[in-house]
């Protein structure tokens, strides 16, 4: 494996030609994460929708601060519909999304 100078791994990205196309959200679970959402962080306010993309549908969902949580908070959904390229001993993280606060 390539190695940088201070000795960590190198990860490079390599375009898949032989993989075959996959429609954006066909297999989405925008529902199941809306949800989860709802349950554990707050209400949905907004969810800005990604308009364009060749690969998978991201949205990003905005729950408002509110007394007992003040911050914003966005998490992703989308990202996780197709899995990620990582290391080997990583394989169960390969499905996921983003969160911020």
């Amino acid at each position: 494996m390539e190695k940088s100078e201070a000795g960590d791994p190198i990860y490079r990205h390599n375009a898949q030609e032989d993989q075959e196309w996959q429609a954006p959200g066909e297999d989405s679970s925008l529902e199941a994460i809306s949800d989860h959402i709802e349950q554990y962080v707050g209400n949905i306010d907004i969810v800005f929708h990604e308009i364009v993309s060749d690969m998978v549908h991201i949205d990003v969902h905005w729950v408002k601060p509110t007394k007992e949580k003040p911050f914003h908070t966005l998490i992703t959904s989308g990202m996780s519909d197709l899995p990620m390229t990582v290391p080997e001993e990583l394989e169960e993280h390969q499905y996921a999304e983003l969160s911020i606060c």
